[in-house]
């Protein structure tokens, strides 16, 4: 037991020896030195073939699920002198549909007048639905109006925008309407 207790004195007595030499020595981080940067070669490097690559192009890129969409911006101004005044805005050309995203409305009345503005959609044979816009007074006499919407028009409707105060009779108006929105294609049956 002896010699095994000298051993373990031997042995600790020696890693404190070599952890002070570690700790007092001075050092330097060991780099490449001062060598100017040098070429690389790479060697052994295996062959790769790539077949049935796709070709990518990422500019003009066209959605396959959905049909191609062609913008649709359209602004008009319509006037009344009875408190009223109204027009057609678009009419849906054949082949395609109508996707209405946004609608803006403004209108001139005389002060004191309340604003009830409608962006209507009607077909050829008589149906129609029709989404009211909330104006809000920016004085006495201006009301805007503008939100986002999502509906669809189809082929042959007409886009319809009116106004309408609380007072009929001599009271001259003016309405300004913008849609914005895109057509696309209708599909073959």
């Amino acid at each position: 037991m002896l010699k095994f207790k000298q051993a373990l004195i031997a042995f600790f007595v020696v890693l404190a020896l070599v952890s002070l030499v570690t700790i007092l020595t001075p050092s330097r981080a060991r780099g490449q030195g001062e060598r100017p940067p040098s070429n690389v070669n790479v060697v052994n490097t295996p062959d790769v073939n790539v077949v049935n690559a796709p070709d990518v192009n990422v500019a003009n890129t066209v959605r396959v699920s959905e049909p191609r969409r062609e913008a649709v911006n359209v602004e008009d101004i319509f006037t009344g002198d009875n408190g009223s005044a109204a027009g057609i805005l678009f009419t849906v050309p054949p082949g395609k549909q109508l996707v209405v995203t946004y609608a803006s409305a403004s209108a001139a009345v005389l002060a004191g007048q309340q604003v009830l503005t409608v962006v209507r959609a009607v077909d050829g044979g008589g149906g129609s639905f029709s989404h009211y816009l909330k104006p809000v007074a920016v004085n006495a006499s201006h009301f805007v109006a503008s939100e986002p919407v999502q509906f669809r028009v189809d082929a042959g409707t007409r886009v319809e925008a009116s106004m309408n105060t609380n007072n009929f009779g001599s009271n001259p108006v003016t309405l300004r309407v913008t849609i914005s929105g895109y057509l696309v294609d209708v599909p073959q049956q």
